[in-house]
C-alpha cells in the first residue's frame, strides 16, 4: 500500500514540476497560416526562429537567448512564436537563405509581410533591445533590421 502511494505522489510531483517548467518556456508553434490568423486576432507580431540543428549559433540562441526570462516574457506577450528547422522546410530555408543561421524574422499579422530581420547570434542584450523596441513602437530599430 505504501509503495503504491509513493508511486502516485512521485507521478503527481513530476506532473506538477513539468507543468510549471513549461510555463517558463516559449510556446513554439510550427509554420502555418493559422499563426498569422492568431497574430491578427490577438494583435501580435509573428516571430520566426529559423534555425538548423547542425548550426552552433542556433544552439547558443536556444540555450541562452531563448531561455532568458525577459526574452520569454516579451515573446509570450507580444509575439506568436514560430520555430522552423531549415532542413525540414527547404522552401523557407531557400526564401531566407541570405540571412544566415540562425535567422530571427518578425512579420506583421499578414502572411508574407516581413517587417524586420535580425541575425541575432550577437548577444542577448542586442536581441532583447530589438524585441523591446519593436513591441513598444511597432517599427524597426535603425540598424537592427534589414
Amino acid at each position: 500500500m505504501h509503495l503504491r502511494t509513493a508511486a502516485w505522489l512521485l507521478l503527481l510531483s513530476l506532473n506538477v514540476a513539468f507543468g510549471e517548467q513549461k510555463q517558463d518556456k516559449i510556446d513554439w508553434q510550427p509554420w502555418s497560416d493559422s499563426v498569422f490568423a492568431q497574430a491578427q486576432k490577438e494583435g501580435r507580431f509573428v516571430l520566426l526562429n529559423l534555425g538548423a540543428v547542425w548550426c552552433h549559433w542556433y544552439h547558443v540562441m536556444d540555450d541562452i537567448t531563448y531561455q532568458d526570462p525577459e526574452v520569454i516574457d516579451l515573446i509570450r506577450s507580444h509575439y506568436v512564436a514560430v520555430w522552423v528547422d531549415e532542413d525540414s522546410r527547404p522552401d523557407l530555408a531557400n526564401r531566407y537563405e541570405d540571412y544566415g543561421w540562425p535567422a530571427t524574422i518578425v512579420f506583421g499579422a499578414v502572411l508574407g509581410n516581413r517587417v524586420c530581420l535580425c541575425f541575432c547570434a550577437t548577444g542577448l542584450g542586442n536581441f532583447l533591445g530589438v524585441l523591446v523596441h519593436w513591441s513598444r513602437n511597432g517599427i524597426a530599430l535603425p540598424g537592427a533590421c534589414d
